[in-house]
């Protein structure tokens, strides 16, 4: 179960930094925000799934470490849909 959910997040981690990396490349071509945007929802995603992880495991101190790239991705996808 261990290593399906892990292929999960990889892929999820992958999708990403590809759309983050094609979406600030269209920014600076055409100004175009939205593969900007869906790299932050799926950054937040995967920091969501981490963050659940943690928490099933107990490992509260870890959980606690990922709170701020949380807040961080978010303030992002609230800047992108303004």
């Amino acid at each position: 179960m261990v290593s399906l959910l892990l292929s999960i997040l990889t892929l999820f981690e992958l999708g990403a930094g590809g759309l983050s990396l094609i979406g600030g490349i269209l920014l600076l071509v055409n100004g175009s925000l939205l593969m900007g945007y869906l790299g932050a929802i799926f950054s937040a995603g995967s920091i969501l799934m981490l963050f659940i992880g943690q928490r099933i495991a107990k490992d509260y101190a870890g959980a606690a470490n990922l709170i701020p790239y949380f807040l961080l991705t978010a303030l992002t996808i609230f800047l992108f849909s303004i």
